[in-house]
């Protein structure tokens, strides 16, 4: 080797490839033990063996021929004898290097320009060996290209691939190496410099946690140096910081707010979506103690929706809620006050904590705010892992209501502060805390009775005895549901509190009685049916049936009882009535006994006086209705009750056409010129011609005080009369004087539009005793209003609806064509005032949609406020509530526990379909009896299949769902309810019955109308039964005679008894009527079968009319009547002397009558069967008896004067307080 060493140069390279070849043959076969031509026992260098062995020759073999022939080489201890290649070979090795000085003794001898090409090799061996090569010798290699590499000075295209190539060494990279490889790419673009981050990034899961913290940290540091931001072109700042970090951890908040610029932190913030800050805060550990999260939801625009659509940890809510707590008590709007509530802060309110509610924040909280929070506090939070109480609340709630002077939160001027519904809003279930001190100084005197009562009673959960008394009146605001809590015990030691409130509803009585008696307390005498107070209207029918009369009666002798008892059901009443009769039925006993409120329950059949036995002075004191003194009064003339007593100064009396009429009749030819000696009414038919010139002023002041609605339509009487008015007091213009406005009185009802704008401004005073306006007289009102002329001057609408001024509009405020905006402020104050005056319930219907908008935005929900205790107890709901919240905001359970008190108050059909619809939700099975019982005029918009679905067993559900006040029943609606009543075993149409369905009997077949027994007839009321079919009527007619039968020896009282249904009388029977001196009304006569009428001679219809008979006159535009006349030969109609004129013009175009002076066959009726029997006479005037109301004369012309002015007196007495 030394020869051919020294001639190397002389050498081809063929030849130094023989010599080589040569070498390695040598050396091949003296191998022994893995090594070649190595003295055994003797360290050979491993220099010394490279020289001795290859010389020169070295450069031409691979290091694998050296390992080959010797495996104990290490190479890096003779780098320096090695080539380029033999060196890759080497590092390509793992065995080779066995530590950083290895590596450094390779490297020392690379040339920096053969970096490039000796990392490429090494490169793709340390992927194929990643396992062999440790971090200590991958790191050395970093450092050495870091160190002696000019990575920083190589091109961006350059430096990319040295990123490739040191790939495979940056595996489990040391984190003493981070910075000098994040440094070598500082000065580059932000491609290069998140290329760099990217690499690292696909191999961090072989990165220690050190290391990664030193890339985390070199990256928060290449963000901000040398300028923040550099590489933040826009789009999400999050999505930006969250691209430079990668997998190496993220910026906890506090460093993540020290990256944004003061004067860049909003808008950065805003970048940011929802679900990016989600993303953000939900992950672990980055709000940490201290952290100003509150920095960034002061300045990220998205807070709402991010709180509303995002879910976060429950640690991180907790932390939050601070942050964005005085937004919430800050808002201003309903809506928006909603919103944070119920879907912003849904799952993070159940964080407050006792800083929170008592918190500065709190106490200058919006009203509507802390509105919503006292309701939040008090329905919905959890205190069971709460750090606070209820207690806390309260005094929260009074420092806040406290604060400044007068009510906080009162307003009456905002329609979102002038609620009534004060206390409940602001103070809810927390004021079972109020202590007087506190009441008096922050309560709010504008609440109503019932909400006070409504608030209080609604907060409490346990009742006790005591509790109970210290409610006292305000335990009417109780529920339902809340009654049924209570134990009954505790009602039965409670019933001397509880039976002092007079403010019970129908619903809660009930249920008080049906606890107490479920429990085991008797109700079965006086004393128990005393103790009960006020809740006696809670009694049902059946149990007052139990009841023995004896006790009843006894009971009856309580003025109190009986006060109590006026407030009963009518069912009820008659019972108890009935019972009292049963007692003793003498008709001197039951006058005696039945008390004077109560004599309305008597039946008329009981009402039959023999000769001698009227006693005036008890008769005089009781309350009777006009059927009732109909049976008596004939018997008046035969007392020495003084008849003559002047009617002046006493209380206008309610008259009937008929008795007027009457009256009038009586009196037509003996008036005086001394109007005001006459009813009033009378004078509505009264023949102007009669009235002396000098005397029209006079009569028609008089005529001013008539209620015109008496006379019938047909009669026109109001134009008429208005008409000769204008004539009398020389009105030529349309304008009427204060003196002219004053002389018409109630003839101003006739009044067109001009009139009414261009009268004094008493007209309006005149207008509202108008019981009807048309909508052209109300547009004239509000112009003469608006006009300012009036009392209520320029300002009237805004002090119409105070106190004190209320009724200066009186009904007014009723008509529909008032403004919406101003009605509906009246209404808040007026409502209660038309209820307790029992306005129609078609005018509130009519009211209500005229101030209630009908087409709503469709929102998400109810907007307006939840429905409650409280709002249904102000006297103006549902005011406020358009079709669609009603709705939306009443809740199945607010329902139920409420249904008496809804159901009073709302009127407007649409309203109460809904109320029908969400009854149907709550029994699916059928709506129970007691539910029914409450529906009131909610019935009436009841379908036949809602119907349905009620139990309708007991009679005190047929009579509430019977009660007129409610409305008129459709006949088939009727029907399908009395029906459904009658299929209940044990259920009959007894007289209750009968005085319950009233004139609903018609709407029932003929068949069920036959199984009315005569004796349910007998002990009811008067049939009506006007709307009743011919056949029906007949029905009835027939079990009516029967049922008075008895009666029959005197025609007057049989007459009297049956008149309601004479409709149904067949001819012979009217006929017979015609004889007996009954003096007929010629309404009673327009009622008769049509058939019949056209049937009945002129005597017939003189001898049934009698006295009545010039109202046929009267009355000669009605169909019937002209129907009759043009019947009639005039020759016959002259005989009646009334001036009826027929179109009758031969005596052949009508059935054979009978005139004056012929015979006619009539029959006679007795005990109920009817005899043939003849007459030829003509009753006279003074032969003929008044029935209907009017006195029975055969006096002198004085004394009919002084009859009729005593029907007016006696009608004063009968009427009702």
């Amino acid at each position: 080797v030394k020869g051919f060493d020294m001639i190397i140069s002389q050498l081809s390279e063929a030849q130094k490839q023989e010599v080589l070849k040569f070498g390695l043959d040598y050396l091949k076969g003296q191998v022994s033990s893995g090594v070649s031509c190595v003295d055994s026992g003797t360290e050979t260098n491993d220099r010394g063996w490279l020289e001795d062995n290859f010389g020169q020759f070295r450069f031409h073999a691979s290091f694998q021929d050296f390992l080959s022939f010797k495996k104990d080489f290490k190479g890096a201890e003779v780098a320096d004898l090695l080539t380029f290649s033999q060196l890759k070979e080497l590092a390509a090795i793992s065995s080779q290097l066995k530590g950083a000085q290895d590596v450094t003794k390779v490297m020392t001898v690379i040339n920096p320009a053969h970096f490039a090409a000796f990392f490429e090799s090494l490169s793709k061996a340390v992927v194929a060996q990643s396992v062999n090569y440790t971090q200590e010798v991958k790191s050395a290699f970093l450092q050495a290209v870091f160190d002696r590499g000019g990575l920083p000075a190589v091109g961006d295209d350059d430096f990319l691939q040295w990123l490739k190539l040191l790939k495979p060494l940056l595996v489990d990279l040391s984190p003493n190496l981070v910075s000098r490889f994040v440094n070598i790419a500082a000065n580059r673009s932000c491609t290069i410099s998140q290329e760099m981050i990217n690499v690292l990034d696909t191999i961090q899961t072989t990165l220690s946690n050190n290391t990664k913290a030193e890339i985390y940290k070199n990256v928060l540091l290449f963000v901000q140096v040398p300028t923040p931001l550099k590489c933040y072109s826009g789009g999400s700042f999050y999505l930006f910081l969250k691209n430079n970090f990668l997998n190496f951890g993220f910026p906890d908040v506090s460093t993540f707010i020290s990256l944004l610029p003061p004067t860049r932190k909003s808008e950065l913030l805003n970048t940011i979506s929802t679900s990016e800050l989600r993303e953000f805060l939900s992950q672990p550990d980055v709000i940490d103690i201290g952290s100003d999260i509150c920095a960034i939801f002061s300045n990220y625009n998205n807070t709402a929706a991010f709180l509303q659509s995002e879910d976060v940890p429950d640690d991180v809510r907790t932390i939050i809620l601070p942050c964005v707590w005085p937004l919430a008590l800050s808002s201003n709007r309903r809506s928006e006050v909603d919103l944070w509530f119920n879907a912003r802060l849904k799952s993070y309110l159940r964080f407050l904590t006792k800083d929170l509610i008592s918190s500065t924040e709190v106490q200058n909280a919006s009203c509507l705010s802390f509105q919503k929070l006292v309701s939040f506090m008090g329905n919905n939070f959890t205190y069971t892992s709460s750090e606070f109480g209820r207690q806390d609340v309260y005094i929260t709630i009074r420092s806040y209501l406290r604060a400044g002077s007068g009510a906080r939160c009162y307003d009456p001027t905002d329609p979102d502060l002038n609620s009534t519904s004060w206390f409940a809003n602001y103070m809810g279930v927390f004021v079972i805390f109020i202590t007087l001190d506190d009441l008096t100084s922050f309560v709010n005197l504008h609440l109503t009775t019932s909400q006070r009562s409504a608030a209080l009673a609604s907060n409490i959960k346990v009742f006790t005895e005591q509790t109970l008394q210290d409610l006292g009146s305000a335990s009417s605001g109780l529920t339902t549901s809340q009654i049924l809590s209570v134990s009954p015990s505790v009602l039965v030691s409670s019933l001397s509190a509880l039976g002092s409130v007079n403010t019970w509803g129908q619903d809660q009585a009930n249920i008080i009685i049906q606890s107490i008696t479920s429990s085991g307390f008797q109700i079965n005498n006086a004393a128990s049916l005393e103790s009960l107070g006020t809740l006696i209207v809670g009694v049902p029918s059946e149990l007052m049936e139990k009841i023995s009369a004896s006790e009843v009666l006894s009971a009856s002798k309580n003025p109190t009882l009986v006060s109590n008892m006026m407030e009963a059901s009518n069912v009820v009443q008659e019972i108890f009535v009935r019972k009292i009769i049963s007692a003793d039925s003498s008709l001197a006993k039951v006058l005696q006994n039945v008390p004077d409120s109560l004599a309305t329950e008597i039946p008329p059949s009981m009402l039959v006086f023999t000769e001698g036995t009227t006693d005036i002075t008890v008769i005089n004191k009781k309350t009777w209705t006009t059927d009732q003194s109909t049976m008596f009064f004939a018997n008046l003339a035969e007392t020495d009750f003084d008849i003559e007593q002047p009617r002046k100064g006493r209380a206008k009396v309610q008259l009937q056409e008929p008795q007027v009429t009457c009256m009038y009749n009586l009196l037509r030819d003996d008036l005086s010129q001394n109007f005001t000696d006459y009813p009033s009414d009378m004078l509505l038919y009264l023949d102007t011609q009669n009235v002396q010139k000098e005397n029209c002023r006079s009569y028609f002041s008089a005529l001013g005080a008539a209620d015109f609605t008496v006379a019938s339509s047909i009669l026109n009487k109001g134009p008429q009369q208005l008409k000769e008015a204008r004539r009398c007091l020389g009105i030529s213009g349309i304008s009427l004087n204060r003196d002219n406005v004053e002389v018409l009185g109630n003839m101003a009802c006739s009044l067109d539009r001009l009139d009414i704008e261009n009268a004094d401004p008493l007209i309006l005073e005149k207008l509202k005793a108008c019981k009807d306006l048309s909508d052209s007289q109300v547009v004239a009102m509000e112009t003469l209003l608006l006009s300012g002329k009036t009392q209520y001057g320029e300002q009237w609408a805004a002090i119409v609806w105070r106190p004190g001024s209320i009724l200066g509009l009186g009904v007014l405020s009723r008509d529909p064509a008032w403004q919406a905006t101003t009605k509906k402020k009246f209404l808040k104050g007026f409502m209660p005032t038309l209820r307790k005056e029992e306005t129609e319930k078609k005018k509130l219907k009519n009211l209500f949609k005229q101030i209630t908008p009908r087409i709503a935005k469709r929102g998400a929900g109810c907007t307006v406020g939840n429905i409650t205790q409280v709002t249904i107890s102000n006297p103006s709901f549902p005011f406020g509530y358009n079709l669609m919240q009603f709705d939306l905001c009443l809740d199945i359970p607010i329902l139920k526990d409420n249904l008496n008190s809804i159901c009073q108050k709302v009127d407007d059909d649409d309203y109460q379909k809904v109320i029908l619809n969400k009854l149907n939700q709550a029994f699916p099975s059928g709506v129970p009896d007691q539910e029914v019982r409450m529906l009131a005029s909610v019935s009436r918009t009841a379908t036949l299949e809602d119907i349905s679905k009620w139990n309708i067993s007991k009679l005190d559900t047929l009579g509430a769902l019977m009660n007129p006040k409610d409305g008129t029943w459709e006949k088939a609606k009727s029907k399908e309810i009395i029906t459904k009543y009658l299929n209940n075993p044990g259920n009959s149409l007894g007289s209750t019955e009968l005085n319950v369905i009233d004139s609903n009997l018609c709407s029932l077949d003929a068949s069920t109308l036959q199984t009315i027994t005569a004796d349910s007839i007998r002990n009811a009321q008067l049939l009506k039964v006007a709307s009743c079919s011919a056949e029906q009527k007949r029905v009835l007619y027939e079990i009516s005679i029967i049922s008075f039968r008895r009666y029959s020896d005197n025609p007057v009282t049989f007459y009297n008894l049956v008149r309601g249904s004479l409709g149904g009388a067949p001819l012979t029977d009217i006929a017979a009527l015609s004889t007996q001196n009954i003096s007929m009304d010629v309404n009673t006569f327009r009622s008769l079968d049509i058939n019949v009428i056209t049937n009945l001679t002129v005597s017939n219809v003189r001898g049934l009319l009698a006295e009545n008979l010039p109202d046929l006159k009267l009355f000669e535009n009605d169909t019937v009547v002209q129907t009759w006349v043009n019947l009639q030969l005039q020759s016959d109609l002259d005989t009646l002397g009334v001036g009826l004129i027929t179109s009758r013009t031969s005596p052949t175009a009508v059935p054979s009558s009978n005139t004056a002076g012929t015979h006619a066959t009539v029959q006679t009726i007795t005990d109920g069967t009817v005899t043939q029997g003849n007459t030829n006479s003509t009753p006279t005037p003074s032969q003929s008896a008044t029935t209907s109301g009017v006195l029975e004369l055969t006096r002198s012309p004085a004394s009919v004067l002084l009859a009729a002015l005593f029907t007016a007196v006696l009608q004063v007495l009968l009427q009702p307080a």
